[in-house]
């Protein structure tokens, strides 16, 4: 982990960022806007009312805790991870042609943004639009900060499981 400013970042990066909170919240830059705006997957936040949102960065946050690009998605592959599966829950992780994919909703609230983000996690690019009745839904997964804490279960920053 290092203290980074956010102006530093790069696509991928994941990050702990304090809103002004006494809890961090976990991001990920996904990418720019078509304004030039970074915008942000949350992860997960004591300020925003629902986990894996997309936030458009505006104000005057400069500093963050960043891993880095290399951060590790454990996924659990259940017997509805299959192509054109469903689950009863919101899935935000998906299997695709493109891809693996985190999905993003708009953040009412604090977001101009309008358009769900498709995250390639391979590729650590956005695409506006994936077809999720080809892709096979991955209802529970993690984020560990590394491959090497994944491998020795430490380090472990994030959990969804919709249940």
């Amino acid at each position: 982990m290092q203290h980074k400013t956010l102006d530093t970042l790069v696509p991928g990066e994941l990050i702990k960022l304090n809103f002004g909170s006494s809890q961090s919240s976990l991001l990920i830059l996904l990418g720019l806007d078509s304004e030039g705006k970074p915008v942000y997957g949350v992860l997960e936040s004591p300020v925003f009312e629902t986990p894996m949102c997309a936030y458009r960065m505006e104000g005057n946050i400069d500093d963050c805790l960043s891993y880095g690009t290399d951060w590790f998605l454990d996924e659990d592959h259940g017997p509805e991870t299959m192509i054109g599966g469903s689950t009863k829950q919101p899935c935000r992780l998906f299997v695709g042609l493109r891809g693996v994919h985190l999905v993003f909703h708009p953040e009412n609230t604090r977001s101009p943004l309008r358009n769900r983000y498709y995250y390639n996690v391979e590729t650590k690019t956005v695409e506006l639009g994936i077809e999720t009745n080809q892709a096979a839904p991955i209802p529970t997964w993690r984020i560990w900060e590394s491959r090497s804490h994944y491998l020795r279960k430490a380090g472990l920053l994030f959990e969804y499981s919709p249940e």
